[in-house]
Formats: C-alpha cells, structure tokens, sequence
C-alpha cells in the first residue's frame, strides 16, 4: 500500500520531531487514545526542498487531508531515526480492561509519501525498531538512485527549448513507475508540445492514479485553452471521480473541442446539480448556421441533450424551453432513473 498523500496530517505537528518529540507524542497518543487510529510516523528531513516543496503543492490538497483523517500522525527528522531514545515513547496504546494494544502497528513513510514498512509495537525494542527503520529507509533510498539520475535529467532537459531531449527524458522518469516523480514528470505538460503532452497525460495516472489524476488537474487549472487539452479532459472523463465535477464545469465553455468531453463526462455523476446546469448552458452555446439542402450540422447542443437525456431519461432534443419547463415542475421531486 501507498500513502503518497500520507503527511498532510503533519502539517500541524512540529517540523523538528528530534527537538520537539515529546509534545508531539503526547498530542498523538492522547489522539490515539481517544479515536483508536493506526500511527503513521512520517520521516523528515528538516529543510529538504523537496519536502517543502510537497508540502505546499500536494499535502495540503483537500482529498489527501481527507484520507489522513484515518490515521494519528507523528512527525521524525530522519537524523533521529536510529535513535533509541525516539522511539522509547511511542504510544502503545490500550483499550480498557482489554489488555492489549489498541493499535498493534505502525507505518513507516517517507517524505516522499511512499510506506516503507509496518512494524508492530508489540514486544519491539526501541533500539531494534529504531535500527530497522533506518535500514528500511536507507535501502529504499538507494533503490531510488537510479531514478533520481533520470529524474535530474528531466529538470536539466526542461530548462532548454529542445523537445526531443525532453520527450526522451521524459519517457525514461516514466518507464521507472515510481509515484514520487509525478511532479517532475507533470512538469513536461507546460511545454508548448503536443506531442509531450500526448506521452505525459495518460501516464500520469498509470504511475498513480490518485496523484495523477490531480497533476493533470492541476495544469488544466493553469492552461485550460492550451493545445493538448482534449487529451487531458478525456482523461479526466475516464478517471470518473465526481470529486473533479467542479472543476469539470467551471469554465466549461473556454474551449470548444474539450467542451464537447466536459459535457458528456458531467453525464457521468448522477449529481443533481448537473441538470440545471446543463439545461442553462442552451442559450450560452450558439447553433451553427445551417445551410440550405443539407443536414443540420451537430452542435454542442446535441450534446447537452444526449447528457440530460442519459441523466433524466427525458427526451426533450435540443429544445431548451422544454427542458426549463419539465424542470421547474420536476426538479423539487426528480429522482434519478434506476
């Protein structure tokens, strides 16, 4: 299991875990006695700009905050972590009269956000369990090396206007599948190439879908009219997480082509708030000029009608007088079609 979103919880403990480590074991336990929640121990380095630099973009996004609200938090500078005397006071919580600890583990995270491992409190030395979490940590950053290699190249790449080195490069950080490198990696979407666009989009919820999902997210919110950003809406749609419904409708309209994804990805979540809303967008979207003899060309028109249609199980076409009647009569008691 990955917690990449793991250590928003900690952005309210103490940044130095090794100056301050009783106040905030103290928080935990009396948190941990109260909600019986598993420990999860994040470990720091103090000043890292990567650290820093995740904090601020990814931890303190509202869905990772909700996922943590599972867990205790504590906070450990890794030049602490072999240290016996750490981990002396970590709660070993119990139930009254039960015996045993509430809370038989802990997970071990890196800055990064990957788990590095479970170690149960039962009958563990703190000198045993300090010894194994930095051979824990220390291993699994030397597994990283390589990767860092290939992720520095990619930031030196980014730096010059060459596309081909930065489409090479790139492929390199994703062939790795290593959750930690979506940033860098999601960095290549604000290069004016759709070619790189093209490679990163998809990939990025390969390498994980969570984080991925939210990093494309993320530049649609920056360049929502770039070139490239059909591919991007398309992978939005095939996310289906109503949690990117409003972001899906804001600025709906801004781009033609990734109107026509929007619109029919909102006919995904069953959201009563999506029928008005659809209805309302007829009289934004002009109908293009029909001309004599031939067929009526399709428009954005049909469809909103085809999502309202798959939404109510009304068939009231294009005719937007129609559907604001059905509506204000409907509406207030409308159930969604089983």
């Amino acid at each position: 299991m990955r917690l990449v979103c793991a250590a928003a919880l900690f952005l309210a403990l103490p940044l130095s875990a090794s100056a301050q480590w009783s106040p905030s074991l103290s928080k935990a336990e009396a948190d941990g006695k109260a909600k019986r929640r598993p420990v999860l121990i994040l470990v720091w380095t103090k000043g890292d700009p990567a650290s820093d630099r995740l904090e601020k973009e990814i931890w303190s996004v509202e869905p990772v905050k909700t996922v943590l609200r599972s867990f205790t938090g504590v906070k450990v500078e890794k030049s602490a972590i072999a240290e016996a005397k750490t981990w002396v006071a970590v709660p070993r919580w119990k139930s009254q009269g039960e015996g045993e600890a509430a809370v038989p583990e802990i997970r071990i995270i890196h800055p990064w956000g990957t788990e590095l491992a479970r170690f149960p409190l039962k009958d563990a030395t703190a000198a045993d369990l300090g010894a194994k979490l930095k051979a824990e940590t220390d291993a699994w950053e030397e597994r990283q090396a390589p990767i860092r290699l290939d992720a520095r190249a990619l930031e030196l790449a980014l730096r010059g206007q060459e596309k081909d080195p930065i489409h090479e490069a790139v492929n390199k950080v994703i062939a790795h599948r290593e959750p930690w490198t979506i940033p860098i990696v999601a960095a290549a979407l604000y290069q004016s190439s759709v070619k790189i666009r093209a490679t990163v989009i998809p990939e990025l919820r390969r390498i994980d879908a969570e984080d991925g999902l939210w990093a494309i997210l993320k530049w649609l919110d920056d360049e929502a009219t770039q070139a490239g950003c059909n591919i991007g809406w398309e992978e939005v749609a095939r996310a289906n997480d109503i949690r990117t419904l409003p972001q899906i409708k804001d600025g709906i309209l801004n781009n033609s082509v990734c109107a026509v994804i929007r619109v029919k990805a909102i006919g995904q979540f069953k959201d009563k708030s999506n029928i008005p809303f659809l209805i309302d967008l007829f009289p934004r979207v002009g109908l293009p000029k029909a001309e004599p003899g031939k067929p009526e060309p399709r428009s954005l028109h049909d469809d909103i009608a085809a999502s309202l249609q798959k939404l109510t199980g009304q068939s009231f076409g294009k005719d937007y007088n129609r559907w604001k009647e059905w509506w204000k009569s409907a509406g207030p008691q409308f159930e969604f079609p089983k």
